[in-house]
């Protein structure tokens, strides 16, 4: 089996990247269920449902005109664009581009630690379909 150590990997929020100041991106992809259990049944009968999504972005933090906390403080509540791959080179079945419109529901400007990198987390959850391009 193949694996893979990321270490050029692209996150883009909106149309800005942010890869720089990214150590980390998770996305999540489900569906809910749903209970089809009739009258006689003796076991639960469930069923997909909706699809959802989330994407989780942690990473170190920076002030600066157009960075991470820009976009991210003015975008809280907002739908906006997310765009990831495992490298920043050509999508391929390899390289896979996952993308959506998350409304982004969480974010953490500041958690200070003396003598550490200040973090970052923001969360975003589906505002549309998750989709995958393998080329």
């Amino acid at each position: 089996m193949a694996t893979v150590v990321v270490t050029n990997g692209s996150v883009v929020i909106g149309s800005t990247n942010i890869s720089t100041a990214v150590s980390r991106a998770v996305w999540e992809y489900g569906a809910e269920t749903q209970d089809e259990t009739a009258f006689g049944d003796t076991t639960r009968i469930m069923k997909g449902g909706l699809k959802t999504w989330s994407l989780t972005i942690e990473g170190n933090q920076n002030y600066i005109t157009g960075s991470v906390n820009a976009i991210f403080f003015s975008n809280v509540g907002s739908a906006i664009s997310c765009i990831t791959k495992q490298d920043a080179g050509s999508v391929t079945v390899t390289n896979p581009l996952y993308s959506g419109v998350g409304l982004l529901t969480e974010y953490s400007p500041a958690q200070m630690v003396q003598g550490e990198l200040q973090p970052f987390r923001a969360v975003f959850v589906n505002a549309g379909p998750l989709n995958q391009a393998l080329s």
